[in-house]
């Protein structure tokens, strides 16, 4: 967020930007479909499966993909399900060295 702006960046789970767009200030949870949409339009397949951050909070299914939100694991939770929530959620945090790259090397600081 810069000067009024957001960018959404969607990163398929090898690192490689499937897309990118650009918004107004805008609720993160208001940006999913639009880059969803152009993910799908790009690479003729549909993510069945998004980690965001907590600004994706509300909407847990959009158009057939899942909404996943690191949050504390669920006592009834097994401890494989945990370690599976966890290593999403690192992969997850893995975007924001990919947005620093970005900023630097390809001018999306400005």
């Amino acid at each position: 967020y810069e000067f009024g702006n957001k960018v959404s960046i969607i990163r398929s789970a090898t690192g490689l930007i499937l897309g990118a767009q650009s918004f107004r200030n805008e609720y993160d949870g208001h940006t999913i479909e639009a880059s969803l949409a152009q993910v799908e339009r790009l690479t003729q397949r549909k993510i069945k499966i998004l980690a965001g951050d907590r600004g994706y909070r509300g909407k847990k299914e959009v158009n057939g993909t899942q909404i996943l939100i690191p949050d504390v694991p669920k006592p009834s939770d097994s401890r494989y399900q945990k370690r599976k929530k966890h290593k999403l959620f690192c992969k997850r945090a893995g975007i924001e060295p990919t947005i620093g790259h970005l900023k630097s090397d390809h001018r999306l600081g400005r």
